[in-house]
C-alpha cells in the first residue's frame, strides 16, 4: 500500500525567525527593516543579508485612525419632504447610520440646498476631526459640485452616483439590469405594447434603469415607440400622475407600464384609479425600489429591490478602508437588484406566467404574497 506523502507548507519568516537566525532581538530587527534607531552597521547589513535569504516580506501596516477623527460627514441634495420621510434615503442613511455606530463613529448630516440657483459647499467645522465624506444621491449636487468636493481633500464615497472621468470610490446598484428585467418580465406575461414613465436625466441611476428598459425590448425584437415614453409631465409630490393620464389618452393605450421608481407609480397608480380602470387587470404596473410603501398599496406593486440600507453600510466600510490606506485604487461596488413580483404586474392572473421564475444575469427574481412624497427620483 502506498503511502501518501505530506506536502509541507512553508511558513512566512516573521521578525522573531529573523531575530534568531541573526542572534539579536526582535526589537533589534524591527530597528533596522523600519531604518530606525542606532544599530551598528555591521549588524544592520548582517540583519538584511538574512532577511533577503529568507525572502523575508514585510506585512503591509494598515494606517491608524486618529482617535479624534471619529464624526462621518453625510451630503445628501434637499428634498421636497424631509429627508427621513424618504423611503429610499432614509434607508440608505439607516444604513450609513448603524454602520458608522458599530465602528464608533458619529453621523453629522448636511442637507445641501440650492440657493440663488447656485449649491454652497457645505460648513466643516473643524477638518481635522471629519474621517470623510458620504455623498447620497446625485441631482442638483451635479458632476462639478462633487469634483469641488474632491478638491477639498477629504476621502470621499459617493452612493447612488458617479462621475465620469473622475476615479472615484462609489457604491451603486444594478439599474440596468434591474430595468432590463422589469421589462423582460412584463414581455414574458405577454405584453407587446409596454410603456414607460421616466425620471430626470439628472439622476444617473433613473437614467440607466431607461437603458435597461430599451434593452429588454431590443434583444425581444419589440421596436421603440415614442409616444409609449411621454416626457416629463410633472414634477416633485405628483410625478407621475401627468405622464400616465398622458399613456391613458393615447388612441390605443400600453397594456404595461414599466415606471422609474415606486414613489412615481404610487401617482401613476392613482391616475389610472381616477379614470376607473384596475390595476392589474386594465393595465400592469412594475416599478423600481422596493420601498415600503410598495407593498401597501392596492395592489401590491411589483416592484425591483434595491439593497438600500446594505448600500450605506457598505459606504462606511469603503471609508473606513480609504483612510486607513488597504484599497490600491478607487473603485464601484455594484449590487444586484431583485425583482419582487407582487400584484400589480398580473402575474397571478396569467396560467402562462405563474410558473415563469427564470432569473436573467445581473438579478434575481423572488415572489411576494400579498401584505395586509419627495424627490424626483
Amino acid at each position: 500500500m502506498k503511502q501518501s506523502k505530506t506536502k509541507q507548507i512553508k511558513t512566512p519568516p516573521t521578525i522573531d525567525i529573523l531575530a534568531q537566525r541573526a542572534g539579536v532581538s526582535p526589537a533589534t530587527v524591527s530597528l533596522v527593516l523600519n531604518n530606525k534607531g542606532k544599530v551598528a552597521d555591521d549588524t544592520r547589513r548582517h540583519i538584511l543579508k538574512i532577511a533577503e535569504e529568507l525572502n523575508y516580506k514585510p506585512k503591509r501596516r494598515r494606517s491608524a485612525i486618529p482617535d479624534h477623527r471619529r464624526y462621518i460627514e453625510l451630503l445628501i441634495e434637499e428634498l421636497p419632504i424631509p429627508v427621513f420621510a424618504d423611503g429610499f434615503c432614509s434607508e440608505i442613511i439607516h444604513g450609513v447610520e448603524t454602520a458608522a455606530n458599530e465602528m464608533g463613529f458619529r453621523l453629522l448630516l448636511s442637507v445641501i440646498r440650492r440657493e440663488d440657483n447656485k449649491l454652497e459647499l457645505p460648513p466643516i467645522l473643524n477638518p481635522d476631526e471629519i474621517l470623510g465624506l458620504i455623498v447620497i444621491g446625485g441631482g442638483d449636487l451635479d458632476d462639478e459640485y462633487i469634483k469641488q468636493l474632491k478638491d477639498r481633500g477629504l476621502p470621499l464615497i459617493l452612493v447612488d452616483n458617479y462621475v465620469e472621468g473622475e476615479e472615484l470610490n462609489c457604491v451603486l446598484s444594478d439599474n440596468i439590469s434591474g430595468g432590463y428585467q422589469a421589462t423582460k418580465h412584463l414581455i414574458e406575461l405577454g405584453h407587446r405594447r409596454i410603456g414607460m414613465i421616466r425620471g430626470p436625466k439628472k439622476y444617473k441611476p433613473l437614467m440607466e434603469r431607461y437603458q435597461g428598459y430599451l434593452l429588454a425590448l431590443h434583444e425581444n425584437g419589440i421596436p421603440v415607440q415614442p409616444e409609449l415614453i411621454p416626457p416629463r409631465l410633472s414634477h416633485g409630490l405628483r410625478k407621475g400622475y401627468d405622464e400616465m393620464c398622458a399613456l391613458l389618452d393615447l388612441p390605443e393605450p400600453p397594456t404595461a407600464v414599466f415606471v422609474v421608481s415606486d414613489k412615481t407609480a404610487i401617482n401613476a397608480l392613482q391616475a389610472i384609479k381616477d379614470r376607473g380602470l384596475r390595476v392589474p387587470q386594465d393595465i400592469a404596473l412594475v416599478s423600481f425600489d422596493d420601498i415600503a410603501e410598495a407593498q401597501i398599496q392596492n395592489p401590491p406593486l411589483t416592484t425591483v429591490r434595491v439593497a438600500k440600507k446594505e448600500m450605506g453600510q457598505l459606504a462606511v466600510q469603503k471609508l473606513l478602508s480609504l483612510v486607513r490606506g488597504d484599497l490600491s485604487c478607487a473603485s464601484r461596488t455594484v449590487l444586484y437588484t431583485k425583482l419582487v413580483i407582487r400584484e400589480s404586474c398580473g402575474m397571478h392572473l396569467s396560467k402562462t406566467g405563474r410558473n415563469n421564475t427564470r432569473n436573467g444575469s445581473g438579478s434575481s427574481l423572488e415572489l411576494v404574497a400579498r401584505d395586509n412624497p419627495s424627490d424626483d427620483r
